[in-house]
Formats: structure tokens, sequence, C-alpha cells
């Protein structure tokens, strides 16, 4: 019996110390400067206690550091890219939107696919999960606006798509018509097939 009671600290130091290892992931973090700086990247603890970090964590070449949405335009950990934007909320309660502009708060959010449109999510942390989660947003290339793509569970939201995709009448069609359900399909319709020359 005296054994076991000091073989549980001991798992209990290799668990925690597995666990603390666990998010960070090979990638890169982007300096204001344009230097990269390539090496191990954490940005979140693991759950389910953990959430997203404030500040990026890197470890490489150049030591270990921590750095604010300020001291960076973007980082990539694992096969995830994000970018730093200035937001600032422009839509209603129930057209939530978000327009880059000078005066916003850095986000990082991760940029999914470009094109003549872009795909943003948004994470956040669910209060009541815990657990890390997202919301989906279009943007054109050269233009302010982000667009809430989903309302949860209802799926895509049609109305504001239509208008946001107005100079696509296909695309338009088709999300109407459920051809189209999710945020991916959509922004490969529109990159892929609106505005092609015949």
């Amino acid at each position: 019996m005296k054994n076991f009671g000091s073989v549980i600290p001991f798992f209990l130091f290799v668990l925690l110390s597995v666990t603390a290892q666990d998010g960070y992931k090979e990638g890169f973090v982007v300096l204001n400067n344009g230097d990269t700086l390539y090496g191990k990247i954490m940005d979140r603890k693991a759950e389910p206690f953990g959430g997203l970090l404030t500040k990026i964590r890197y470890q490489g070449e150049a030591g270990k550091k921590r750095f604010a949405s300020k001291k960076i335009q973007a980082y990539k950990r694992g096969n995830d890219l994000f970018v730093r934007l200035a937001l600032k909320p422009s839509g209603s309660f129930f057209n939530e939107a978000y327009r880059i502009d000078s005066s916003g708060e850095f986000a990082f959010v991760k940029q999914l696919c470009t094109g003549r449109a872009i795909h943003y999510q948004i994470e956040y942390r669910d209060h009541e999960s815990g657990y890390i989660d997202t919301i989906d947003y279009f943007r054109k290339a050269n233009q302010p606006e982000l667009v809430r793509v989903t309302q949860g569970v209802f799926g895509l939201k049609k109305k504001v798509l239509s208008r946001f995709f107005s100079d696509c009448p296909n695309l338009v069609k088709d999300i109407n018509d459920k051809r189209l359900n999710l945020p991916n399909e959509v922004i490969a319709f529109y990159n892929n097939q609106c505005h092609q020359k015949p």
C-alpha cells in the first residue's frame, strides 16, 4: 500500500507533463517587420479546462517567446493559419457582422480559404461547454466587411448570403435551393465558378 501512494503522484506528474506539451505544434510566426520565425507554436491550452491564450507562445531557434496580437501579423499552428485583423462590430444582435477598421480591436482569425472571397473562422470559448467553438465569416477581397455565414444549428444565413453574393445569381439560387449547405461549398463555388470568363 505504501508503494501505491507514491505511484499516484508520479502518474499525475507524467499526465500533466504530457498535457502541457500537447498544445505546441510545428508552425511559424510572422513579425510586424515581415520576418518569419519557425518553431513550435501554442495558442491554446488543452481541453476541457483549457482555452485560448492571450499571447501566442513560440519555441524555436530564437528561444522561448510570447507575442501579443499587436506584435505579429500572422501565425501558423499545425495546419491552421491565423491572421491578425483589426475588427470593429458593425451589425446588430441578429445580424452579427464585423468591419476591418484601424480603430478596431486586434484579433486573430483562422483563415480557411482565400480568393475573390475569403473564409474566416472566429474562435471563442463556449461558456456552457467550456470548449473552443467557431463562427464562420466571409469577406470579399479588398472589402472591409465580414458577414456571418451560419446561424448555429439553423445552417446558412440565406438572406445575408443572398445580399452578399448578389453579383453571382447562380450561387444565390443554389444557396436558396439548398444545393449548397456548408460554408466551404459556398466559398469554393464563388471563388471558382462566379465571374469566370467564357
